[in-house]
């Protein structure tokens, strides 16, 4: 049973199209310096806070 014959080749080649397009975005991206942009906001100061635990009352 053949389950390919009613896919065109256009369909195949334009999400072969799509999928070199991210990658060369991906690349560049990485290439520009985006990536390290990206870590440098994310990167941000950790606020730390202690909590005391509070106890439960004693039975009575």
């Amino acid at each position: 049973m053949d389950f390919n014959e009613n896919r065109r080749p256009t369909g195949r080649l334009v999400g072969f199209g799509i999928v070199v397009l991210l990658h060369l975005l991906l690349g560049w991206a990485l290439v520009s310096g985006l990536a390290r942009q990206v870590v440098d906001v994310i990167k941000s100061p950790v606020e730390v806070s202690i909590v005391d635990e509070t106890k439960p009352p004693p039975p009575p």
